[in-house]
C-alpha cells in the first residue's frame, strides 16, 4: 500500500500542473515523510519525486519557504543510498539561488565522495552538472573551494576510466564542463591562491595532455 502510494506521488511529479497541484494540496509533507521510510525503493521514489519538485523553477520559493533545504542536508547526513545522495545534492543547487537558500558544506562533500565513483556515468553526470552550477552561483562560488571544489576536480579528471586510452564523448564532455568550472572559479580573486595551494595545475595538465592525446589520434 505505501509503495504504491509512493508511485503515485512520484508520477504526479512528472507533469508540471500536477506537481503544482501537489504542493498546494500538501503533498510535501507526504513525500518529506516516504522519504525516511525504512524501504529502500520507497526513499528512492520519494527522493526522485522531491527533486522535481525542486528543480521546478515555479515552485523553488514555495519549497525553500516550507524549509525543504534544511530537509535534503539532514536527508544527506542519514542516507548514503547514492540515488537519494544525487537526488538532494541536486535539489540543494536548484534552491540555493532562491531568496533563503543556502549552499552547505555537507553538500560539496557529498560531491566529493560521489565524484570518486569513476565507474557510475549517471553519477557523474549528476556530479558534474552540480559542480557547474555551484561554479555559476554567486551564492557558492565564492567559497566552495575551500570545502573541496578542487577536489572533485581532481577525481573527474584524474580516474583512470577518463586518462586511459581515447577518450569517449562522455569523458570529453567532462573535461569539457572541468575547464568551464575552472574558469568560473578561478574569476574569483578570493579563490586563487587556495586553487594554487589545492595543486589546481595537476587538473589543468590532465586537460592539456587529453587534448593532446586527442589531437595525435
Amino acid at each position: 500500500m505505501v509503495l504504491s502510494a509512493a508511485y503515485s506521488l512520484a508520477n504526479c511529479t512528472v507533469d508540471a500542473e500536477s506537481r503544482t497541484q501537489l504542493m498546494a494540496s500538501g503533498g510535501l509533507v507526504a513525500l518529506f515523510d516516504l522519504s525516511v521510510h525504512p524501504s529502500l525503493q520507497i526513499r528512492e521514489l520519494a527522493a526522485t519525486a522531491l527533486s522535481r519538485l525542486a528543480a521546478d523553477r515555479t515552485l523553488q520559493i514555495a519549497l525553500v519557504r516550507q524549509s525543504a533545504v534544511t530537509f535534503f542536508k539532514d536527508l544527506l547526513k542519514n542516507d548514503s543510498n547514492k540515488a537519494i545522495e544525487c537526488a538532494c545534492v541536486s535539489s540543494i543547487i536548484n534552491l540555493a539561488a532562491q531568496p533563503g537558500g543556502t549552499m552547505d558544506d555537507i553538500a560539496v562533500a557529498t560531491l566529493l565522495s560521489l565524484s570518486a565513483d569513476s565507474k557510475d556515468r549517471d553519477v557523474r553526470g549528476v556530479v558534474e552538472a552540480a559542480l557547474a552550477n555551484l561554479s555559476i552561483l554567486s551564492c557558492s562560488r565564492a567559497n566552495i573551494v575551500d570545502t573541496g571544489a578542487v577536489g572533485i576536480l581532481k577525481n573527474m579528471v584524474g580516474t583512470k576510466a577518463v586518462r586511459a586510452g581515447t577518450p569517449s564523448t562522455a569523458d570529453a564532455d567532462a573535461r569539457a564542463t572541468v575547464a568551464h568550472v575552472l574558469c568560473n572559479l578561478t574569476t574569483m580573486k578570493i579563490n586563487q591562491p587556495e586553487m594554487i595551494k589545492q595543486q589546481v595545475d595537476r587538473v589543468v595538465h590532465v586537460l592539456v595532455e587529453s587534448a593532446d592525446r586527442k589531437s595525435v589520434v
